[in-house]
């Protein structure tokens, strides 16, 4: 089970991580780090893994670290030597996160204000879940602010098979940047800390052991935006 979490005392709330790979960032980069900046949660780490970047994705970093600093978050830009893929990059920040609550992200998506601090009082507030998924809004890079559907888990009964549905690939919706796992529960569902460095499926990678030991939350809301974009790796 997790460890509890203690979010009483607003001068100490536990340290939420995020970890985000980015390769050849330069058009969408500065809009998640804006997305990072608003949040409503003052316990940020964001480790940027730049996995390899040949364009400006270093001096966008650069611009933004001071802001960082002056919200009083953590920021680590972490770059590779060259690009290995996202699943390789994750394994970056894996080693160097120090949150006692971790999360991934797409560098090219946005965080809703409050996705952190939702997903940190819902786990503190349901002792028994050990990680959480928010909904998302599904938008396009060309007008953000039209949703184009909505992704979300229905449940029909008190049981959850999220393991089955994510095999089956049925009912799931688990964008990264909707997730937030504690430590404690990660570590024992990945206890060496690293995913297969493959160049595609780091967010199965992730999921399934989760799904397999953990038990999970859901929060009927939107707190991130997919952004769907023609050259983005995903897609």
């Amino acid at each position: 089970m997790k460890e509890n979490l203690n979010i009483s005392a607003k001068s100490n709330p536990p340290l939420v991580s995020i970890i985000v790979p980015c390769y050849n960032g330069e058009s969408y980069l500065s809009r998640f780090l804006d997305s990072v900046l608003l949040q409503t949660y003052s316990a940020i780490e964001l480790i940027l893994v730049d996995d390899g970047s040949t364009d400006n994705t270093l001096e966008i970093v650069r611009e933004y670290e001071p802001l960082f600093a002056e919200k009083g978050y953590f920021f680590e830009c972490i770059r590779a030597e060259k690009n290995q893929g996202a699943a390789a990059a994750i394994n970056i920040g894996l080693s160097h996160y120090h949150g006692s609550l971790m999360m991934w992200a797409d560098a090219d998506d946005v965080m809703l204000p409050d996705n952190i601090r939702e997903k940190v009082h819902y786990l503190a507030d349901n002792p028994e879940k050990e990680f959480v998924l928010c909904q998302l809004a599904i938008v396009s890079e060309d007008d953000l602010d039209t949703i184009q559907s909505i992704g979300k888990r229905t449940l029909s009964s008190d049981t959850d098979p999220l393991m089955e549905d994510l095999l089956l690939g049925r009912n799931i919706v688990f964008g990264s940047g909707t997730i937030l796992v504690c430590r404690s529960s990660f570590e024992r569902a990945i206890p060496e800390n690293t995913i297969y460095e493959s160049r595609q499926g780091q967010n199965y990678q992730l999921m399934l052991p989760l799904a397999y030991c953990c038990k999970c939350g859901y929060i009927d809301k939107i707190l991130y935006k997919y952004v769907v974009r023609p050259k983005s790796h995903a897609h």
